[in-house]
């Protein structure tokens, strides 16, 4: 079973080109695809990071820790590294929008 260099498609056999992307076909060791494999769930996990450190706080330190200690590629954990303050922010800053939100509505000011 091969791979595509550039997006990993499994390939069927005798392909020139990847179905998918459509770059000519060649030959990827499994530690190759392994590593394509992932890097994508690298960009995966930071992203989900940095995204719910706003929406959902708690997840977001807990995405951010895991992150900042598993990645070894540095770009990968500087969006982790910069995910935990935000959610440690956020954590804070959320329930008091939401208090002074709901005085607002009931008519004190």
């Amino acid at each position: 079973m091969s791979h595509c260099i550039k997006c990993g498609t499994v390939l069927p056999e005798g392909s020139a080109f990847c179905p998918s992307c459509g770059s000519p076909v060649g030959q990827m060791s499994q530690n190759q695809a392994h590593g394509l494999a992932d890097s994508k769930e690298k960009i995966t996990l930071a992203a989900f990071a940095i995204s719910l450190a706003v929406f959902m706080p708690p997840v977001g330190i807990i995405l951010a820790i895991i992150g900042t200690l598993k990645y070894m590629n540095p770009a990968y954990k500087k969006i982790c590294q910069i995910a935990l303050p935000t959610s440690v922010v956020c954590l804070f800053l959320l329930p008091i929008l939401c208090f002074c939100t709901i005085f607002y509505s009931l008519g004190f000011r």
